[in-house]
């Protein structure tokens, strides 16, 4: 198994990018992740490390909403 090295500040501004792209607003993204407000805005500003269960419960989610997506069309 490698272990890869990820700044805290890039991947939390990829990941508001991607929840404000997606229009969806950070209370109802923290309430899919099960955490609160004031734990998902420190990952968007990289003040806090993601656990790697969060970013396998971000991937799935994620992943979730392109196949929705794509249903629809």
């Amino acid at each position: 198994m490698s272990v890869i090295l990820v700044d805290n500040a890039y991947f939390g501004h990829a990941l508001r990018r991607a929840r404000n792209n997606a229009n969806i607003r950070r209370g109802d993204a923290a309430k899919m992740l099960r955490i609160t407000h004031r734990k998902l805005m420190k990952y968007e500003h990289g003040t806090e490390l993601i656990p790697d269960y969060m970013l396998e419960r971000i991937i799935y989610y994620g992943l979730l909403m392109l196949s929705a997506h794509n249903n629809k069309a």
